[in-house]
């Protein structure tokens, strides 16, 4: 089956849950339900199955297109659940699937400039929809600042892309050119995940924006940004040469500065959120490896780190927003022995460490050594390795913090066990007193499936090593989706 029923099915929820915006009662069931339906679209598109548009244009269907919209849709399912369990967003669901129907146009359109371009539109559409009628004028000052690196990434990708190409009237075939385009397309990518030194926008973004949010905003859309620009530079689409010498060094460079200091970040911040928006920046430096990486064999280990990464920073997103409503705090200092008054969180963070750095034999841990080899030689390959790891240091310090004598706050906390209640006059009102009664259980339970999620693709679960052997919507169909442990 082709695209279209998922992007109908998106487009058309998005667009209801916005038409109900002002009764709760209505958006809730038709976001959640639009998710659901998005989901089972996602999972029976058929790689290779076209879409034709009219004037030669098509969309086609990819192994790594559909396993990316069914973790997304997925994904973003459990995500506004926990945001019901613990504080319901308005507009969530129809931002995010907004974002998904852009991105899944994006990753089946085989022209590069199209692509961008639709997820330049659907990113700052989703950015906006988040806002509602309550939003400040700092709140609307922070958004419109992120739709500006949203908006300058998007015009050097289209410029870069549109000038290297020699049917547009482009540069043609001098590498030096080539090399400074590719360069400033590898660029707009670490200006739209916010990796230092352009990362200041990430940190006013996490001040403001939802938790639950954060993965839409600051991870899907990168990420598929990324998937596009894969595939014009290592020639499925677009004939460009990833650059060497100087430019080269500049990605590494930053792509080192990344996983550094965004873990040094990480570690010294006091708020839940920033660390997962460091977190973000870090881990976006394993992205900036694979573009310095030439030739498509060597991009798989990029593709498939993009699907651990989307997995990894929902669970984590998740998880830092269960636990800000569960203790009514997102600071650390505040948050002593949360692990001991939950242990289901507990074991959530340790899967999400786990899912992240990996472990030898794992996906995630193959690649990032992968990456590392392939962008630098020693000594830099073992910093670049030991930079990856220290994420070790912002997770245990949280984790350290959980072990701790409980205070006041985590004390007053529920905890993981579920509380019986009594039955209603109804069905549904024993089922609304049950659901009130068990949030905080409820809420540790679906970040536990997310971490398992992610832990499966982090282990090469559900395809993702066949789906990233796919360069773009060109490439020919790849294994289905549900595949051994490789």
């Amino acid at each position: 089956m082709s695209l279209l029923p998922f992007l109908l099915i998106a487009f058309a929820a998005a667009a209801a849950c916005l038409v109900a915006r002002q009764q709760t009662s209505l958006e809730i069931p038709i976001g959640l339900g639009g998710l659901l339906l998005a989901t089972i679209g996602a999972l029976v598109i058929v790689p290779g199955d076209q879409l034709e548009l009219g004037r030669g244009d098509v969309l086609v269907g990819t192994a790594y297109g559909r396993l990316f919209l069914v973790l997304g849709s997925a994904m973003g399912l459990l995500l506004c659940v926990v945001a019901l369990a613990t504080t319901w967003q308005s507009n969530l669901p129809a931002a995010i699937l907004v974002g998904l129907g852009g991105i899944g146009i994006a990753l089946s359109v085989p022209d590069p400039l199209i692509a961008i371009m639709v997820l330049l539109g659907s990113s700052i559409a989703g950015s906006l929809v988040m806002l509602n009628a309550s939003v400040t004028a700092s709140d609307l000052q922070v958004v419109l600042r992120h739709v500006r690196a949203i908006v300058l990434a998007g015009a050097m990708a289209i410029v870069a892309i549109a000038w290297a190409t020699p049917s547009g009237g482009g540069i043609g075939g001098d590498p030096e050119a080539l090399g400074l385009a590719d360069l400033a397309i590898v660029l707009a990518v670490a200006v739209r995940f916010g990796a230092i030194p352009f990362h200041r926008p990430v940190a006013r973004l996490t001040d403001r924006a939802p938790g639950t949010a954060i993965p839409l905003l600051l991870v899907w859309g990168p990420a598929a940004l990324a998937v596009v620009v894969l595939g014009a530079t290592d020639g499925s689409t677009v004939a460009l040469l990833v650059p060497s010498g100087i430019g080269r060094a500049l990605i590494v460079t930053i792509a080192t500065t990344s996983l550094l200091l965004g873990a040094i970040g990480a570690w010294l911040q006091d708020d839940l959120e920033h660390v997962v928006g460091y977190s973000v920046v870090q881990d976006a430096g394993f992205v900036l490896l694979g573009l310095a990486i030439a030739g498509p064999a060597a991009h798989e280990p990029a593709r498939a780190w993009l699907l651990v990464l989307i997995a990894a920073k929902t669970a984590f997103a998740a998880w830092a927003t269960v636990v800000g409503a569960r203790f009514r705090t997102a600071r650390l200092p505040e948050l002593s022995g949360w692990g001991r008054r939950s242990p289901l969180l507990a074991v959530a963070l340790v899967g999400i460490a786990l899912g992240t750095l990996g472990a030898p034999g794992l996906l995630a841990w193959n690649v990032r050594v992968e990456l590392a080899q392939g962008a630098a030689g020693e000594p830099l390959e073992a910093v670049l390795l030991i930079g990856g790891f220290a994420g070790l240091a912002y997770y245990g310090r949280i984790l350290a913090i959980g072990l701790g004598r409980p205070s006041l706050l985590v004390g007053a906390a529920p905890g993981d066990r579920p509380v019986a209640t009594g039955r209603g006059r109804t069905a549904s009102e024993g089922l609304r007193a049950g659901w009130r009664a068990n949030q905080a259980p409820v809420a540790a339970g679906l970040v536990l499936v997310l971490v398992l999620i992610t832990v499966v693709v982090a282990a090469g679960g559900f395809g993702g090593p066949a789906a990233a052997r796919a360069a773009g919507p060109q490439a020919s169909p790849a294994a289905p989706l549900v595949s051994p442990t490789t």
